[in-house]
């Protein structure tokens, strides 16, 4: 996610650590949370999520959970045809 956001979450430079993320174009720096969020999704009340959030400097692309944090926690279905998903908990 934008770098801008690790603040927003109670990150700072003592709370990231440096790492290397592959992009489309290239590989790219960007800094991983030493520490874990915990998030709960709306309608799901008794689940919550461990998530480990990477920032990406000079990024503006909209937040994005992926295979190692929310779909973790989750089977997750695309039905490409129906254009639809499905999360299984």
């Amino acid at each position: 996610m934008p770098l801008g956001y690790a603040a927003l979450l109670g990150y700072g430079s003592s709370t990231l650590t440096t790492v290397t993320i592959g992009t489309a174009s290239s590989p790219a720096p960007a800094f991983e949370a030493l520490q874990p969020s915990t998030a709960q999704p709306t309608g799901l009340p008794t689940l919550s999520l461990s998530l480990r959030p990477v920032f990406v400097p000079g990024s503006s692309a909209s937040v994005l959970w992926g295979r190692m944090d929310f779909m973790a926690a989750f089977k997750v279905l695309f039905d490409e045809s129906a254009q639809q998903f499905t999360l299984i908990w």
